[in-house]
């Protein structure tokens, strides 16, 4: 990357781009407004994708690690959507998932209320759920729009191995709800 002086970032660059996400912590939705006017001048439509996710991941993450969603605190941040696939975009809705392993409701329910609250103030339209991979796994064998959404699964915050239990569980009930579909299809094919 060409640089105008030693410490002067290219306009629209990355560099420029990341300076807008260090401030996602304080304040989301000014972070927001500040990326989307610079945008229109200053960064193409990728840039903008980019600068735009990273903007979300890292208010997400230092959010979690500000509520005790940590590494071993039995809850994980996994976005799906969009921002999963890592494609959010301007007006998006921000597509997440709380998952937790078991942990006792009213602690779930703080820390739900503590993740959420902030992107609803922020007006930040938000689909989301709270849940056990167990939880999950039922919701997206019965809904084939949830079983899709949790294929774009990963992990934002928290409990990796948590996030990564939910992302190989679902991938194993698809592959194997897709071989049931196939083998039921070739069967009604013979008749």
């Amino acid at each position: 990357m060409r640089h105008r002086g030693t410490d002067s970032p290219e306009p629209g660059g990355p560099e420029s781009a990341a300076d807008t996400t260090a401030v996602a912590a304080n304040d989301l939705a000014a972070s927001r407004e500040k990326l989307l006017a610079r945008a229109p001048g200053e960064l193409e439509s990728a840039a903008l994708r980019e600068a735009w996710g990273q903007l979300h991941e890292r208010w997400l993450t230092e959010k979690a690690t500000e509520i005790g969603v940590t590494a071993d605190s039995g809850f994980a941040i996994v976005a799906t959507g969009s921002l999963g696939r890592r494609e959010l975009v301007p007006y998006s809705d921000l597509d997440l998932l709380l998952l937790h392993d078991g942990l006792p409701v009213e602690t779930v329910r703080q820390v739900a209320d503590q993740l959420w609250y902030p992107l609803w103030d922020a007006n930040i339209r938000l689909d989301h759920s709270v849940r056990t991979v167990a939880q999950t796994l039922k919701i997206a064998g019965a809904d084939v729009s949830a079983g899709l959404a949790m294929l774009d699964a990963r992990h934002i915050a928290g409990d990796v191995q948590l996030s990564a239990r939910l992302v190989e569980a679902v991938r194993r009930q698809w592959r194997s709800g897709l071989v049931s579909q196939i083998g039921r299809a070739s069967c009604r094919e013979r008749v």
